[in-house]
């Protein structure tokens, strides 16, 4: 019998009996690199709700490439204020401007080195004019650039250039 066999089978076991899974399921430490999530496609219909959602939730949304060195440098900072922030209402969303076909190319590439595990968004829309106003009126178009918004609290604060880990935590009111 196979390992995968076998797990099924403690599975139906432990379901038979009525025990929940997973608290007795051991989770691995490092996942098998076809497990670390992909960045998900979004257009611009899809940008504009993550920008008017009216929960009570902060919302820091980064937008960044795998070919912007100043983006990828600025990355860690970003990983460690949200590691720090799990228990408060706040989600940070990245938002790849990568180019579509780099979506299984460098930007899978980027995830999976990385073993990313964020909820990472790559925008398909290739006509920035359509959807930079409706991030910020006054952004340029460079990267990296971050807004943060809670539509609930009205929030709505926009950043353009790298940020330091004091910097980001000023932006987000932490």
């Amino acid at each position: 019998m196979d390992y995968l066999s076998a797990m099924k089978c403690i599975a139906v076991l432990l379901l038979f009996l009525g025990l929940p899974l997973t608290d007795l399921v051991a989770k691995p430490i490092l996942e098998p690199i076809d497990s670390i999530p992909d960045a998900r496609l979004i257009y611009g219909p899809q940008l504009d709700s993550i920008l008017n959602l009216k929960d009570d939730t902060t919302r820091v949304i980064n937008f960044w490439a795998t070919w912007c060195k100043p983006c990828v440098a600025e990355l860690p900072v970003f990983f460690e204020v949200e590691n720090s922030s799990v228990n408060q209402p706040v989600k940070f969303i990245y938002i790849s401007l990568d180019f579509k076909r780099d979506l299984t190319g460098a930007l899978r590439k980027f995830i999976q080195s990385r073993h990313l595990r964020k909820t990472i968004l790559l925008l398909d829309e290739p006509d920035y004019n359509a959807w930079i106003d409706t991030v910020d009126p006054f952004w340029q178009g460079s990267i990296p650039a971050t807004l943060v918004v809670n539509g609930h609290q009205k929030i709505r604060r926009f950043h353009e250039g790298e940020l330091d880990a004091a910097g980001l935590k000023k932006l987000i009111g932490l």
